[in-house]
Parts: structure tokens; sequence; C-alpha cells
């Protein structure tokens, strides 16, 4: 068997319906906030009640009712084997932070490209995004000015937050003009509502025929009930709100149960990213994924240390083991350092190095014939040695993780730092970024400097 079939679960099939009772009741009874009216008659349209003065919607347990079975008719979800190597995400951050000093600044455009130029070579990552927010940007055009640099850049797809509705046009163009699908990320504020600012992007996205994704963020204890179960049923309440209204909006239906809850940490009154909560979350978060047909993202292989340490080591591995082996296909962004403190080039380094740690694990290995070795073992026979068998270099990068990275050292000789080595990886992986040409064809190139020029003219 070449991968491994596993299924981690934290929940009975009466529990996992217990939460899915709740949430459906909070959905009916409490309702959440929709501060847009055309948000708000889009909803109504689809079976929502709506109270427009006080722009709040419930959603009868009939139409999620509904809705649940249509997610189920797609079978988008793979029911035989619940492993998959999870994929490795970056996150976007308003600070750099650097681990050696325990100092942080604001991200630059100088950042962004940085971040590019490193991730394009990391194999773990199958996408990108702008590591930062670039404060010397105008902040009218910090996402547009992201999106240009990816997309001239990056050899990989991938895209960052958007800022602004008065931003949402070009960035619109840019998705087009590249051929990249046109979504946007809209996420409720917990306790069960939404900015307006989040609203209208999500207009114009669908206006233009983009989708929609989910993610509620619901902080045990802050946002959301103190106990793990009581998060689970908010933040699958709110899943389901965001699925309702992404298809009231769009008319196209989620494929995905994205859970990042969290939980505050009593005595710093800060989210926790690295709690032994979130291997749970994960687990639980995948059960419920599968209940609906759906597939699992959650905010798992995360750390709430600033240094590199065990703790971070033990935290991200503990979250992104778990989450695996529970069924999730993503985990949370990689590259933070503690809750959303900063990013860290050198830990996304360490991030790209566990990813292929674990995938490697989740891999398995090859039983047959020649790999169960029987002719070799013949031929080195009794007291003999396989470091010159050709069955040794058959299955020396197969059945062998090599690293440029993680030490393995005898004894005596010249040990280097783990942060050091992350560090030297770094700058030898973007010694000339600044030199970086763009990956895309001149006339593609052209359109978006078109864009970006009409944007700085328009709005900055």
């Amino acid at each position: 068997m070449k991968h491994i079939k596993a299924c981690v679960e934290v929940l009975s099939a009466s529990e996992i319906e217990q939460i899915d009772g709740a949430a459906r009741t909070v959905l009916e009874q409490v309702g959440a906030h929709v501060p847009n009216q055309e948000v708000l008659k889009l909803c109504a349209e689809n079976g929502a009640e709506v109270d427009y003065q006080q722009e709040k919607i419930r959603i009868p347990k009939t139409v999620i009712g509904e809705l649940i079975e249509a997610l189920r008719a797609r079978k988008v979800l793979e029911v035989d084997t619940y492993i998959r190597k999870p994929k490795a995400k970056i996150s976007t951050q308003i600070y750099m932070y650097d681990y050696r000093t325990q100092t942080r600044r604001l991200g630059l455009a100088d950042d962004v490209l940085k971040g590019i130029c490193l991730l394009n070579q990391l194999e773990s990552f199958e996408t990108t995004k702008s590591i930062v927010i670039p404060s010397d940007v105008p902040e009218i055009l910090a996402d547009i000015v992201s999106f240009h640099m990816l997309f001239t850049y990056s050899t990989k797809p991938g895209g960052t937050y958007v800022l602004s509705a008065k931003s949402a046009p070009y960035i619109i163009a840019m998705l087009k003009a590249m051929g990249r699908p046109c979504s946007y990320f809209l996420e409720t504020v917990s306790p069960l509502g939404y900015q307006k600012t989040s609203l209208d992007i999500a207009l114009a996205f669908a206006r233009e025929g983009g989708t929609l994704t989910n993610g509620p963020m619901v902080m045990a204890g802050a946002t959301g009930p103190m106990s793990i179960a009581g998060t689970m049923t908010l933040a699958t309440a709110e899943i389901l709100l965001s699925i309702f209204v992404n298809y009231s909006l769009t008319g196209k239906l989620d494929e995905q149960y994205s859970n990042s809850c969290h939980t505050m940490d009593p005595q710093t009154m800060l989210c926790s990213f690295g709690l032994p909560n979130q291997a749970l979350f994960a687990a639980a978060s995948a059960q419920m994924a599968r209940y609906y047909g759906l597939r699992c993202a959650t905010n798992s292989a995360m750390t709430d240390a600033l240094a590199c340490d065990f703790q971070n080591g033990m935290e991200k591995a503990t979250g992104l083991v778990f989450a695996a082996l529970s069924g999730c296909a993503s985990t949370g962004c990689m590259g933070i350092a503690g809750a959303d403190q900063g990013l860290s080039l050198e830990q996304i380094v360490l991030d790209n190095e566990m990813f292929r740690y674990v995938n490697y694990i989740l891999d398995g290995f090859e039983v047959n014939e020649h790999a169960l070795a029987v002719e070799a073992i013949r031929e080195v026979g009794i007291g003999g040695n396989f470091l010159y068998s050709e069955h040794t270099l058959d299955y020396l990068h197969s059945d062998y993780l090599s690293s440029n990275l993680f030490a393995r050292e005898a004894f005596g000789g010249n040990r280097t730092d783990l942060l050091d080595r992350a560090a030297q990886l770094v700058t030898a992986y973007t010694k000339d970024y600044k030199a970086l040409a763009p990956v895309i064809p001149e006339e593609k190139a052209k359109e978006l400097d078109y864009i970006l020029a009409c944007a700085r003219k328009e709005l900055a």
C-alpha cells in the first residue's frame, strides 16, 4: 500500500447530529447580522426570514436542510480514503518578525517580492500569497499592488486579501486578465455577523460571476462559547450561514467546510494558535465536513511561540499530524510567528520542511518483490553490508528523506543552530530576489501594468 489510511475521530454519529441540530437551531432562532440591503433581499429570495430595518436574517431549519441535501448530492468528497497529503499555505501578515532579535516592523513591498522569490523554490507550497500588506504603498492600492507582483513574478497560483470595495474591480480585472478563478474569501465576524465592507466586496465578485468561500474564526471564551462543543456549534452555524449567503449571492455551492476556530488564552486574553484544542477542532471539523459531504480545512499546524524552540515544533507538528490523520485537506497558514504576531521568512523555510517530513510519512512505502530485497540480502549474505549494493542505490531517493535543514549529526562535530541553518537557506534562496524577471508573457505584463496604472490614477 503506497499511502496511509486512517481516520482519527473524536465525535460519535450521535454527537455529530447534535452539533448539526444545535447549529440549525441557532440559525433559525438567533439568526445573523447582514448589513447590506441588496444581500438581505437575495437571502429573502432564497428562503431566509429578513428584518430589513435591523439588517438581520433568520434561516428556517427546512431551508438549511434543503441546502445540506444539495451539498451532499454533488458528492465532491472522496470517501474511499480519508488521508490526503495536506497542502501548505502561506499567511498574509501586517508585520515582519525577526526571531533572532525578537523585533518586528511593518511589512514592505520589498518583503512581498522577497517572499515570492522564496516561495517559488519551496516544494511544500503549491500556492503563494503576499506575505505582508505593504505599508510603503498607499493603503487603497496595497492589495492591488500585491496582486500585480504575485501575477508578474510568482511561478505558482495564488493571491492575497482583497481589502476594499474600491480596489475589488481592479483585482477582478487582473484575475480575468490572467485567466485565474475569481474568488473572494467572505469571512464572518463572530458571533454571527458580517462587516458591511466584506459584503460590498462579495457583491462585486458575485456580479462578475465569481465564487465566495467561507472560514469563520470563532474564538472560544471571547467570540464563542468556552466549551469545545459550543465553539463547534457556533462555527458550524457560521459555516452553514456562509454557505447559504454565498449561494444567495452567486448561485454556487461551497465545496469546503473551513473552520478556523481557536481558543482565547485567559491569562493573556490573546487568541491561541498552539493549544491542543486545535487538534480536537481539526478532528471534529473533519467529521462535520464528511457529514455535509464537504472537504475540510482548519487552522492547525500553528504555534503560540515567538521563538524557534521546542514549543514551536511541538505545537506545529502535533496540529499538522492530527489534522492530516483526521482527513483535513488543508491546514492553517504557515510562516507565522506566534498567533498572528508577524511573518518570519525563517519560519516559512521551517514549515516547508515540516510538511516534507509529514507528507513523506503519509506517502507510505512500496511492498513488492524488488522492495522485499530477498535477492539483495542473498548477495550480501551473512555479516556483509549494503553500502555498495545496487539495491541501495535503487531506493536511496524513494525510501530516504534527505534534508538540507534538519541535521543528523555525530557528537563532537561543528554543530550549527537550526535557526541559523534556516536563515542561511533564506539567504541562499533569495539572494537574487531584486532581479526577479516576470514569469508571464510580455502582453500579459503590459495588461497588468495598465490596470495598475488606472488604479493609481483613479484611486490614489
